[in-house]
């Protein structure tokens, strides 16, 4: 079960937190606390840090999708076979 967000966070309580401050779906106190840890404990800021650099990068390719080739959609019809036509598609 997490602490109430009043009392110092403990090293579990963090990494508890950690994928809710990535996703924004903490509050700014506890945000403030989860950083707060961060920045005072070496082994949290060490994973912490790479997990949110993970996540930025994932993130971040995600955003933007893979260029294609101009004739991608050309190339990917002409290898699916024609369908018959029914009286409703004519």
């Amino acid at each position: 079960m997490i602490e109430p967000a009043s009392k110092p966070l403990s090293c579990l309580d963090v990494l508890d937190r950690l994928s809710d401050v990535l996703d924004g779906l903490l509050p700014a106190d506890e945000v403030a606390q989860v950083r707060a840890h961060l920045a005072a404990c070496d082994a949290c800021t060490r994973f912490g840090g790479s997990v949110i650099g993970l996540v930025a990068d994932v993130r971040q390719r995600l955003a933007v999708p893979p260029p294609v080739e101009p004739d991608f959609v050309a190339r990917v019809l002409s290898r699916v076979p024609s369908a018959p036509r029914t009286g409703d598609d004519a």
